[in-house]
């Protein structure tokens, strides 16, 4: 075989660099967007769970509630799925298997952080209905 008819056949030289590169880049991108969205989601779960934002006792504006309100559980629920589609991109892709070593810590303490978030949360639902309170319950 010639090295031309090989490079045909594989798509030339460095096409697994090139393949390589982009799967890094987009897979650094969505770990980006989800560290992003997890430096907003953590306090929004802060103050969520805080009875004097909901009382508006620390002149926190009326918009940052409506804000914390409207958009904890959405952002929530977009943090769970980019998190999962990053760990399905460490599992399947074949452009990532060189970084899955070096990748796997990032992911673990992204889960881990994300865990923190829903155990803030939920830690409080736990103590309304301990209390007798609805679930979601908040201070007026």
């Amino acid at each position: 075989m010639t090295t031309d008819s090989f490079y045909r056949r594989t798509g030339g030289p460095g096409e697994q660099d090139t393949n390589d590169s982009t799967g890094m880049v987009r897979a650094a991108s969505l770990v980006v967007a989800n560290g992003g969205m997890l430096m907003v989601m953590t306090p929004f779960a802060l103050l969520r769970e805080d009875p004097m934002f909901w009382r508006n006792a620390g002149g926190w504006p009326v918009w940052l509630r409506e804000l914390v309100h409207d958009t904890f559980y959405p952002l929530l629920g977009g943090e769970l799925s980019l998190l999962l589609l990053i760990s399905t991109m460490l599992l399947c892709s074949p452009a990532l298997a060189r970084w899955r070593k070096q990748a796997w810590p990032v992911a673990g303490l992204m889960w881990l952080w994300t865990a923190v978030v829903i155990a803030v949360v939920a830690g409080n639902n736990i103590a309304n209905l301990l209390a007798g309170r609805p679930l979601h319950w908040h201070p007026a």
